[in-house]
């Protein structure tokens, strides 16, 4: 049995001794982390479903999955040598996907340097024989999961302020789970 399979057949969120799960993203900070945690807010108050915790809040570069963990390092280090300029995102759109229940926050106008920076990523996985989830790259921020959105929940959303963050340079985040859930985890 292939390792895809066997992670398949255990469950996306099974521990697999000696791997990890992991994805590259955009750590907000503390001054942006309030602003997100509003729209989280705002969205479930207006929905319902289950938020993202705020600890967990983050735009997902490029997902990976199970890897060994041997291989974290190096992973660690392509983020670091990710050519990477700072640059401010505006997060202005709400919006949701009904093939799995998620409601995200997205942004209006995608900076060509963003969806570049996503494409070195991911040529430089291919460099290195990563196997990567290769969707297009869609910047967002989950803020709700198991949610059947509307218009009037679009609606309820419009006074909220767009949400302006500086994207950092990418990190390599670990997907584990605590007794409160998922729990994300930027690494080193």
């Amino acid at each position: 049995m292939s390792e895809k399979q066997q992670s398949k057949k255990l469950g996306r969120n099974a521990a697999v001794a000696g791997k990890s799960r992991v994805f590259y993203a955009f750590w907000p900070d503390d001054a942006v982390r309030p602003a997100l945690q509003t729209w989280v807010d705002g969205a479930q108050a207006a929905a319902g479903g289950n938020p993202t915790q705020s600890r967990n809040l983050h735009m997902t570069l490029c997902f990976i999955g199970q890897v060994a963990d041997e291989q974290l390092p190096m992973l660690s280090a392509l983020a670091a040598e990710l050519p990477w300029q700072p640059l401010e995102l505006v997060l202005d759109r709400a919006g949701w996907w009904k093939h799995n229940r998620v409601a995200w926050l997205g942004c209006s106008s995608l900076p060509a340097a963003l969806a570049q920076s996503a494409r070195a990523l991911r040529q430089q996985l291919l460099e290195h024989e990563i196997d990567f989830d290769d969707k297009p790259f869609v910047p967002h921020v989950t803020l709700l999961r198991e949610v059947r959105p509307s218009q009037a929940w679009l609606d309820a959303l419009k006074p909220l302020p767009p949400v302006r963050w500086t994207l950092q340079r990418p990190v390599l985040v670990l997907a584990a789970r605590d007794a409160q859930g998922a729990c994300y985890q930027p690494l080193p």
